[in-house]
């Protein structure tokens, strides 16, 4: 470890100074003030040295060369003030005289729009700002996500961003490490009502994982940030097909050197869904159809709850930590009904199945973190640790019935039963370092290591005729996966005036295994890639400007897709996984042009190799059909999109989003050329009134359009909702009234026809839904500083699954 000490001169360049200028700023009454930017400036032309923020002791220190200087502290609220000029002499400590600030005797005056823009574009992302918005407490974070411009779902639930998929969800910056149904069991758990923002980033740079070549949407939650004990209590009732129910609470306890914040949250959140599926299946001359429609009741509860800490040290040092846990289980009932009719002939008979499944969910999460700021021009050290565990598990139970369209048994009863079992384990380091030169240019660097092992077990069981269970050994399975990635990325800022650029290259190893003991099936791969990234801002004039954008990316497959395990949902339906995926490498280039930071015209483009895509197989003999995962050699996917706020005074905002893209798949699938293509429009629209007595009125509505995806051709979907919200007792106590999928025109439908395949399946998820949701605020309204905690689990959770 002798390069250790050379490593830290390199990283703090500031221990080498052999002077330093120290100082205390205090107020009026001689306390000390914690916070206050202050500034070594040149005494020759005011020109800035170096910046720093006082610590909790009103303390402030700077290292210095010899010369004249001049030290300026300043704080929202007080005049600013100089203490200088003062020589610094080499090798000599220096203390300078206390910074008295006085109280401002006059505050510009300050105005506050009642209507805050839902949508904010900047150059790297789009903004969904949902605070003190009647959706913000609308339903869950999935909504929301679903809901965000761009953003459109298929049928089983993965999400594409603008035409491209492969996107991947964080919360609070940190990666969920989890897609289809086991992302949306996570999202489903926390509340609307804890979100403060949705950030869509289609062109990441090299500070975040290179994980996700479709981008990423990052949801933001509320933290504390008041002084004192804080908190929020908010019930709600909904109703669908059938009644919801939730209860969330939060609270922040805030001092000096500390602050201490929780959250709870529960939800029943009860509802129906239809899906129907009609498939034309040829054989031997004779087409058989199969007509099945499914319905199923289901009653998730969850409980989430998180416990944090936050302490402020010395010399801007801020380090905590943080514990998250879910619990969540799940009673379904699912009907299943299947016509068979042959071609030509009125004979028919019909599958009746009933599923029974108790399912459960449990999430922890745990994090360290540590931050060193060390002037205001952002030089800060960070590094964090985390640790996360999934453990999913259900047990299901199948009756089969065979009837003649007469009613009568034409088979005997089958009965089926089965148990799966999930257990991720999830450890994660990183470091990360930041050191700007001058207000121009800065230099970030950094260091992750990930480590997953995943362990699945499926147990498949008969009912014989003495009623006797056995196992069926053709479809039991165990499956364990380990994944090891090792990352180090660096990226560069320069600001030329008219011209900021910034480059960035991420290096990732990453190194796999996936055994399956049952089938004797084993998969090891080991490889190591480089992702450059490229940002440059082109500043036109005061109001106009222009952005150009290129990221070379990856997506891995999901541990879920990697999963060989059969799921059913009949006898002649049913998914699996595909040990044998390989990662999707995608480069991507977008260009953007920009009105006074309000109107924003983009123009991208992005070629996807190995693109991971579901399709469906048909096994014409037996009329079994089912679904899983491929690689297809080549996606092209191009889009252009205009996002434009319309205000009209102080009681009106209308804001649109705009996309059109065109994507084509083109690849060899299973013997056949596959060449699809279409072009797609999607778009959102958000309507706010500012009413008398503090009313507020929203509706919104968003609009897919029809489109291809793989194998699948989607018809068009939407939604329209609305809500009204009044607030009362000085905006502590809010009520809100909201309605989703007004017209029940958000379900997806889609075609099939490729090779022997002639399908058409339909979901209808349950709704309207109506909430009536109440929000009552508490404590102390002085605000202080609430830490942001960065670890290094910011970028993996969401290859889990539910």
């Amino acid at each position: 470890m002798r390069f250790l000490p050379l490593f830290l001169l390199f990283l703090f360049p500031q221990f080498l100074s052999a002077s330093s200028v120290k100082g205390k700023v205090t107020d009026a009454e001689n306390k000390p003030m914690e916070f206050v930017v202050v500034t070594l400036l040149r005494a020759q032309d005011s020109s800035l040295v170096k910046g720093a923020v006082t610590d909790q002791d009103g303390a402030f220190s700077f290292d210095a060369a010899a010369g004249k200087y001049l030290v300026c502290a300043s704080f929202t609220g007080y005049t600013k003030t100089w203490n200088g000029p003062f020589d610094v002499t080499d090798g000599q400590d220096l203390t300078v005289n206390d910074i008295v600030l006085q109280a401002s005797k006059e505050l510009d005056a300050v105005t506050i729009s009642d209507i805050q823009p839902l949508y904010i574009q900047k150059p790297d992302k789009l903004i969904m700002n949902v605070e003190n918005s009647p959706v913000r407490i609308t339903g869950t974070a999935w909504d929301l996500v679903t809901t965000a411009p761009g953003v459109s779902v298929d049928n089983n639930n993965n999400i594409s961003l603008r035409g491209k998929s492969g996107v991947k969800v964080y919360i609070d910056g940190r990666n969920t490490y989890l897609s289809g149904d086991q992302l949306v069991s996570y999202l489903q758990n926390i509340s609307a009502a804890d979100v403060v923002q949705v950030e869509i980033i289609s062109n990441p740079s090299a500070k975040y994982d290179a994980e996700g070549s479709g981008g990423i949407i990052n949801v933001i939650t509320r933290k504390g940030s008041q002084q004192g004990l804080n908190g929020t209590i908010r019930p709600g009732i909904g109703q669908g097909f059938y009644t919801r129910y939730e209860f969330g609470a939060d609270f922040n306890y805030a001092k000096e050197k500390f602050n201490v914040y929780g959250k709870y949250f529960f939800a029943n959140s009860n509802n129906a869904n239809n899906f129907n599926i009609n498939r034309n299946v040829p054989y031997d001359g004779i087409t058989t159809n199969f007509n099945q429609h499914s319905f199923s009741g289901n009653v998730p509860l969850g409980h989430r709850v998180s416990l944090g800490v936050d302490f402020y040290a010395k010399h801007n040092i801020t380090w905590g930590g943080r514990i998250d846990a879910a619990l969540a289980g799940e009673k379904d009932y699912t009907q299943n009904s299947t016509v068979i009719s042959v071609a030509g002939s009125d004979t028919s008979s019909l599958l009746y199945q009933v599923n029974h499944e108790k399912s459960f969910y449990n999430n922890g999460a745990a994090n360290l973190y540590f931050s060193q700021k060390y002037d205001t021009l952002g030089k800060e050290l960070s590094a964090s640790a985390d640790y996360l565990a999934y453990q999913i598990g259900s047990h299901n139970d199948f009756d089969l019935n065979y009837y003649d369209n007469f009613g009568n048994h034409i088979a005997p009863e089958e009965f089926q039963r089965n148990i799966s079992y999930s257990d991720i384990r999830i450890f994660v380091g990183q470091v990360d370092y930041s050191n700007p030169f001058g207000r121009k240019y800065k230099m970030e660097t950094g260091l992750k290591s990930s480590y997953v092992q995943t362990y699945n077990d499926l147990h498949f069981d008969l009912l014989d005729s003495s009623s006797s269970w056995f196992n069926d050994t053709t479809k039991s399975n165990r499956f364990i996966y380990r994944e090891q990635i090792n990352a180090a990325y660096v990226n560069g800022y320069a600001d030329f005036g008219r011209w900021q650029f910034e480059a960035g290259l991420r290096a990732e190893q990453t190194i796999s295994d996936g055994n399956s003991p049952t089938t004797g099936e084993h998969l090891h791969r080991t490889y190591a890639q480089l992702f450059p990234s490229v940002f440059i801002l082109e500043k036109l004039d005061d109001k106009n400007s222009l952005n150009y954008t290129y990221s070379h990316r990856i997506n891995r497959p999901s541990y879920q897709d990697l999963n060989p395990f059969t799921s059913y949902l009949d006898k002649y339906t049913y998914e699996k996984g595909n040990p044998f995926l390989q990662p999707e490498i995608a480069d991507n280039a977008e260009f953007t042009y920009s009105y006074l930071d309000a109107l924003f015209v983009t123009l991208g483009g992005s070629r996807t190799k190995f693109a991971m895509t579901d399709v469906t197989q048909q096994v014409d003999s037996t009329a079994i059909g089912y679904k899983t995962t491929v690689n297809l050699d080549n996606v092209y996917s191009g889009y252009f999109g205009v996002s434009c706020p319309v205000p009209i005074g102080k009681w009106f905002m209308m804001e649109n989003d705009l996309n059109l893209s065109y994507n084509q798949y083109k690849s060899d699938l299973f013997g056949t050329l596959v060449d699809n293509k279409s072009w797609m429009f999607n778009g959102s629209s958000n309507l706010t009134f500012r009413l008398p007595q503090e009313w507020k009125l929203q509706l919104w509505g968003w609009y897919n359009s029809p489109g291809t995806y793989g194998i699948f051709r989607m018809k068009a979907r939407g939604g329209v909702g609305g809500g009204i919200s009044k607030t009362m007792l000085n905006r502590q106590l809010q009520f809100n009234l909201t309605v989703q999928d007004l017209f029940r025109t958000t379900g997806m439908h889609a075609t099939i026809n490729f090779q022997n395949q002639d399908a058409y399946v339909e979901f209808r998820p349950d709704s309207p839904r109506v909430y009536l949701r109440v929000r009552y605020s508490f404590g102390n309204s002085k605000a202080t500083r609430k830490a942001q905690s960065k670890t290094g689990a910011d970028d993996l959770k969401d290859r889990t699954g539910k």
